[in-house]
């Protein structure tokens, strides 16, 4: 992919700053995945193709599948995948079901979100795995539908209530690209729009503070840790969760 591609890519990309590392991490712990894949807000299957090679069948729910941008998935033939319209909150599978279980970017949008963390402690199988990811500093997104935001301690609390174990985890966005996305958001939204040739201002500023985030991470790691804007997590099902 060239560079004036690449540079599309981003433009047409609003959170550039937090959608890219999170998808590289995501990549990165996609080899925990194996067997039975259940993914809880699969909306347009964008995780799919990450995980294919490494599991048995996907299924992804998504309680929009029946709204009209989704809608066209529904007809789409893909092997070993099966599409749910259903609520996270109340699963249509036996107990047991899942080996892996991938929520991402999905529980800021659900008011009482620990109903899922019920759902997904009753489908898990004995040793399945969970990868969970949410924000802990971000702009509303989805309104009205944006309630919580959560620490890696959050996420690590919720995991383990569920009766699993962590095994890695991992952040995205230091202060700099942070800081930057702030003013992204506010010059998108408020001043520019998310359209036209002023766009590539904001491109530019993400591209500058994506690199310099890259450049002074090594030296401000911890500082990472507690100021982010995502949080992403591995755990390992070791016992029934706490209702």
């Amino acid at each position: 992919m060239g560079l004036l591609a690449k540079l599309r890519i981003a433009r047409e990309n609003w959170w550039l700053l937090l959608s890219r590392p999170l998808e590289l991490d995501i990549r990165r712990v996609a080899g925990h995945a194996r067997g039975r894949f259940l993914d809880l807000g699969s909306g347009n299957l964008a995780s799919r193709p990450i995980f294919k090679d490494a599991i048995g069948i996907y299924v992804g729910v998504d309680p929009w599948l029946g709204s009209p941008h989704l809608s066209k998935l529904q007809n789409r033939s893909l092997p070993r995948t099966h599409l749910v319209h259903a609520d996270g909150r109340a699963l249509p599978f036996l107990d047991r079901s899942f080996d892996t279980i991938l929520c991402t970017q999905v529980i800021e949008h659900v008011p009482d979100f620990w109903e899922i963390f019920r759902e997904i402690d009753r489908v898990a199988a004995e040793g399945a795995v969970l990868i969970l990811s949410a924000p802990q500093s971000w702009f509303v997104h989805g309104a009205p539908n944006d309630y919580y935001r959560f620490t890696r301690y959050g996420l690590r609390h919720l995991a383990e209530r569920a009766g699993f174990e962590v095994v890695l985890e991992r952040w995205q966005g230091g202060p700099i690209a942070l800081a930057g996305q702030a003013i992204v958001n506010f010059l998108d939204y408020n001043v520019f729009g998310r359209q036209g040739p002023m766009r590539w201002f904001s491109v530019l500023i993400e591209i500058a503070c994506h690199f310099l985030d890259r450049v002074v991470r090594p030296a401000n790691a911890n500082l990472d840790r507690w100021d982010t804007m995502n949080n992403l997590l591995v755990a390992r099902r070791k016992s029934p969760g706490v209702s």
